[in-house]
């Protein structure tokens, strides 16, 4: 053993140092008492840090999971919305055929897209919105592809709603209230949200 004040060797059995005078026993009592509430101390700590990181792994974790979720939205629409709101919609450019359970509208220069125009095909249930059905046809006002346009709104859904599952040339992205799916078929690209 050594002396806790000097650092002195102490023969087995002496309670005091030699060098010094210092007492070291009670020196060795106050050192495990120390230690005790040191490990304690420790262990509170622990625990906290623990808790904390598990807090953190579900916070981040739900993150992802409610961006998953989340409903679909084309531009100020997303379902359940009423047909008013539809029509006041900074989406459209106007509706030109409405049945009670459907209504078309047609759209230009799509998500900024110059000289990119097609329809939308809304389905209701009642009053609400149930899906929608968009259609942007090539043009050749247009200086975009359909696959450039696709690739474009591919990255924009990538951003807002995850990875989606890719199949063949389509890109699916499943959400708890409705699924979004980006195709092509026949020079045209489709939006289903539904």
């Amino acid at each position: 053993m050594y002396c806790g004040r000097c650092g002195t060797k102490i023969p087995d059995g002496y309670q005091y140092c030699m060098k010094c005078g210092y007492d070291n026993l009670s020196f060795k009592n106050h050192n495990k008492k120390t230690t005790s509430k040191s490990l304690h101390s420790n262990l509170k700590i622990f625990v906290f840090c623990f808790f904390l990181t598990i807090l953190i792994v579900l916070s981040i974790i739900s993150m992802f999971e409610s961006k998953r979720q989340n409903d679909w939205l084309l531009g100020d629409i997303k379902r359940g919305c009423t047909k008013e709101e539809i029509k006041n919609s900074d989406f459209n450019d106007s509706i030109v055929k409405k049945e009670d359970d459907t209504w078309v509208s047609k759209i230009t220069n799509f998500e900024g897209f110059a000289g990119c125009n097609g329809f939308a095909k809304y389905y209701f249930d009642g009053d609400k919105l149930e899906g929608v059905l968009v259609t942007i046809k090539e043009s050749d006002a247009s200086i975009y592809s359909i696959s450039q346009i696709k690739k474009n709104i591919i990255k924009k859904y990538t951003i807002k709603y995850g990875e989606p599952e890719k199949n063949l040339n389509r890109c699916m992205w499943e959400m708890s209230k409705g699924d979004i799916e980006i195709y092509e078929l026949d020079n045209t690209l489709r939006i289903s949200l539904d």
